[in-house]
């Protein structure tokens, strides 16, 4: 069985299908409303529907002031913060197809990154701000391209270089925190891989050509790559025991280890910002549920229980809470859980969906 990311991946129609809900059940502890500033801080960007079309929205966990960062009468989705802080990427189908479009907090302007006739998704930051990867069809198949972030607006679109070539799908890239690398997955072979590319070839004018190595080499499915934030492992989650497991390598491919096993899916890692933990999506207690290890596979514990779940989560800047999105009264919102205490606590409530929180670096 591939990942349900992956799965989901494969279709060029990832980003509207995104806007609904995935069918999963998640945590239990103890559920609470948000009990006002909470010694909680910072900023959650998110997608809702509370203005009958998609927008993005701002919670400020200090002010508990929520503002619309988009309001257009298109759809705006998927916020992914710069590393710095100073932009949002997000995907917007203004101009009738699916575009990488970019926010500027600090004035409150917006602009396209990218204008193709063909969809353009899922953006993911350079660790320096200062470049955007994306996957584009614009090709025919789902390839990585780049682009330079700080650019004219008008020229955005003719900066961007296709960095893969291979027949196939090459997706779900992230960046080593070094700047040095691009991983992303691929099935060129036939099956599905951890490829790596050196991000220098990403400021060709040509792109990185047929230069991508692959890092596993397996033939059952190896998915959702995860940089540790001190750039020396990398958590991957993979079938190659049969059913679906996390896995880390070090940085080079070698030392290959599994952190968890049991025998339902434990997949999509993602690392606290602190490289102690790693959290990750679970069904070993009959659902789909977020736990979280230590980074050494040891102390796996279940934040979350019985709750139908949204789409994505995301690790708070000091690493003691994840916001995430579930269904509870039968509305779909935006939670918060505490690492350490289990306590849950629902962020917003509104009849509309909201959900895939963005925490602000």
């Amino acid at each position: 069985m591939v990942s349900n990311l992956v799965a989901v991946m494969l279709t060029p129609f990832i980003a509207r299908l995104a806007l609904g809900l995935v069918g999963i059940h998640l945590l239990s502890a103890a559920l609470m409303v948000l009990p006002g500033r909470g010694g909680l801080h910072g900023q959650i960007a998110f997608t809702s529907q509370r203005d009958v079309n998609a927008e993005i929205y701002l919670f400020d966990l200090d002010s508990l002031r929520l503002t619309n960062l988009t309001d257009n009468a298109s759809e705006d989705y998927d916020p992914v913060w710069s590393p710095d802080g100073s932009h949002i990427a997000f995907v917007t189908v203004r101009s009738g197809n699916m575009e990488i479009r970019l926010r500027e907090m600090a004035s409150g302007s917006t602009y396209n990154l990218t204008a193709n006739y063909a969809n353009d998704i899922t953006p993911v930051w350079s660790p320096d701000s200062r470049q955007i990867v994306f996957i584009s069809y614009r090709n025919g198949d789902a390839e990585l391209y780049a682009t330079y972030v700080h650019c004219f607006p008008a020229a955005c679109e003719s900066e961007a270089r296709r960095l893969t070539l291979a027949v196939g799908l090459d997706v779900l890239a992230d960046w080593s925190p070094d700047n040095r690398h691009i991983t992303f997955v691929s099935d060129r072979d036939g099956d599905l891989d951890l490829y790596e590319l050196d991000s220098e070839c990403a400021t060709f004018p040509a792109g990185c050509g047929n230069a991508a190595r692959n890092l596993t080499h397996n033939t059952p499915h190896d998915a959702s790559p995860a940089w540790a934030p001190d750039g020396r492992l990398l958590a991957f989650e993979t079938l190659r025991d049969g059913n679906q497991e996390i896995y880390v390598m070090n940085a080079d491919g070698s030392g290959v280890h599994r952190l968890t096993e049991h025998p339902a899916p434990d997949r999509n890692p993602v690392w606290s910002l602190d490289g102690q933990r790693i959290a990750f999506l679970s069904e070993r207690d009959g659902f789909t549920g977020i736990y979280v290890m230590e980074a050494d596979g040891s102390n796996v514990r279940r934040l979350t229980a019985k709750l139908q779940l949204g789409r994505g989560y995301t690790w708070s800047p000091d690493s003691r809470q994840l916001a995430f999105s579930a269904v509870q009264d039968s509305n779909l919102d935006v939670y918060l859980v505490d690492v350490e205490r289990q306590i849950i606590a629902r962020l917003t409530r509104d009849r509309a969906p909201d959900q895939g929180p963005a925490w602000r670096p």
